[in-house]
């Protein structure tokens, strides 16, 4: 291993490998219970580093695990092979936001806190929400094929995928998909990758589809002495057509004890449902009441 240890830093720098234990354990946990410690941690910055080392690893049958914010509840950024975690926070370049053709190119290290505020900036939003915003990156989002906050109105992650530059694990650099609002020829391969959790390769560069900021928004919570009426509401404003981004339901059991140790004062319940609005607030109440 020392020979392989001296490669990589002959591709990226002493600096940027990590071999102590110390340092290596700190990349052997995630948001699960499980641990896994990698025999090398090695930050890149650039497509072309991410190919080299590829190529050293594939050689010598080393396994990869890339790694953005290290936020997954799905073990996806543990090394369970052993093997290098390749951190790709360092990739973190918004390359461009398109007004005009309503698209982001952005590398896989960028957060998706720091996405969102860039584009509020221009008057545009990427309306995938997920619950770790401040830490996971767009990376590590669409690798898993977010299934995030938004996903009640916006789907997963992968529709708002327009293309991506990935490093297969021989080095090879495929370019798919495009920057076009419309693309119906061959196969759309950015799904494939999207949810593939760095298994067919590792994501360098992606084209995200964005939208015009709304102006106005808002959060309502209901509270329901009963689930039944809990899900009728749901329902009812779903078919009601109003424009709701999100809409979660929680179990009385959760809500209850979250109030009590945060001191929320919320009513006792044995269920809630949290809806984001664009508008039609007013209606929102008007079914819930009903309910």
């Amino acid at each position: 291993m020392s020979k392989i240890v001296e490669q990589m830093k002959s591709i990226v720098g002493e600096k940027n490998v990590i071999t102590s234990k110390v340092d290596r354990m700190a990349y052997s946990r995630d948001l699960t219970p499980y641990l896994a410690v990698p025999e090398m941690v090695i930050f890149v910055e650039d497509t072309n580093q991410v190919v080299k080392i590829l190529g050293v690893a594939s050689s010598n049958d080393i396994p990869i695990t890339p790694r953005g914010g290290g936020a997954s509840f799905q073990g996806s950024s543990l090394p369970v092979r052993g093997g290098i975690i390749l951190d790709l926070s360092r990739m973190n370049k918004i390359l461009e936001i398109s007004k005009d053709d309503l698209v982001a190119i952005v590398q896989p290290g960028v957060r998706y806190e720091t996405f969102q505020h860039e584009l509020e900036r221009h008057g545009l939003s990427f309306p995938h929400d997920v619950g770790s915003h401040d830490a996971a990156t767009l990376g590590g989002i669409l690798a898993s094929d977010s299934n995030g906050h938004h996903a009640y109105r916006h789907g997963r992650v992968g529709s708002w995928i327009q293309g991506m530059e990935v490093v297969l694990l021989d080095g090879t650099v495929l370019e798919l998909g495009t920057r076009a609002p419309r693309y119906n020829m061959g196969y759309n391969l950015s799904a494939l990758f999207a949810g593939s959790q760095g298994t067919l390769g590792i994501i360098t560069k992606a084209i995200l589809r964005i939208v015009p900021k709304m102006p106005v928004s808002a959060t309502i919570g209901g509270f329901f002495q009963n689930l039944d009426d809990l899900m009728a509401a749901s329902h009812a404003i779903t078919m009601s057509g109003v424009d709701a981004g999100t809409l979660e339901a929680t179990d009385g059991y959760t809500v209850n004890t979250i109030s009590d140790v945060m001191n929320l004062g919320f009513p006792k319940c044995e269920g809630n449902f949290e809806a984001i609005l664009k508008d039609s607030t007013r209606r929102i109440c008007n079914i819930s009441s009903a309910s």
